[in-house]
């Protein structure tokens, strides 16, 4: 993938500083998993300035005809460790839903709930879709377990249609972690601190 466009956004003020976000419109090249190392920044002046993240999973689809649609409850900003949306199935045929998946072995869920047309289900796995069926999601993520104080997830799902298995990201995407806790806020700080005495300021 290449970047064929970026724009700075004012963010949050914290004690001395100010937390901005880097906006950026990615052009998909091909398909596949990329793990980001950082993101290098070229100013005018020559100077270089390297961030590094701690983790960046980005899977990459290139855009295909659907058969599903975010129902309702699209969220860009999740309660804390809460996302919530359905699907409908659009098509006029029935699928096999395998699974829905995180894209992160260091996401995990826990206490998830689902169900089909208001119908409690335990398990998604192998469930049939008939047309017009929705499906509701209630995700619960693990925080405690997670090496980030914040995440950006974009779920995707897996399902079999006439035994092709099709895989296809939903949602726009969602911020999980918000808000940020004093002491997430600190940990970020002085972060920050200690990236401004190695970089000499």
């Amino acid at each position: 993938m290449e970047i064929s466009k970026w724009d700075i956004k004012d963010g949050n003020k914290y004690k001395d500083i100010k937390l901005n976000n880097i906006s950026l419109k990615l052009k998909i090249i091909k398909e596949g998993v990329s793990d980001i190392k950082g993101l290098k920044i070229l100013y005018n002046n020559g100077t270089v300035v390297e961030f590094k993240f701690e983790k960046f999973l980005l899977n990459s689809y290139l855009k295909k005809a659907s058969n599903f649609i975010v129902n309702s409850k699209e969220s860009y900003i999740a309660s804390y460790n809460k996302l919530d949306f359905d699907l409908k199935n659009i098509s006029e045929n029935k699928f096999k839903f395998n699974e829905i998946n995180l894209n992160s072995p260091d996401i995990i869920l826990e206490n998830s709930q689902y169900s089909i047309n208001n119908n409690y289900i335990k398990n998604l796995n192998n469930i049939d879709v008939d047309p017009n069926d929705i499906i509701d999601f209630k995700l619960e993520i693990d925080m405690n377990r997670l090496p980030v104080d914040l995440l950006f997830i974009r779920p995707y799902i897996s399902y079999t249609l006439d035994n092709i298995t099709y895989y296809e990201p939903i949602t726009f995407g969602c911020i999980i972690g918000l808000p940020i806790s004093d002491d997430k806020m600190d940990k970020i700080y002085n972060n920050y601190i200690q990236f401004s005495e190695i970089a000499g300021g």
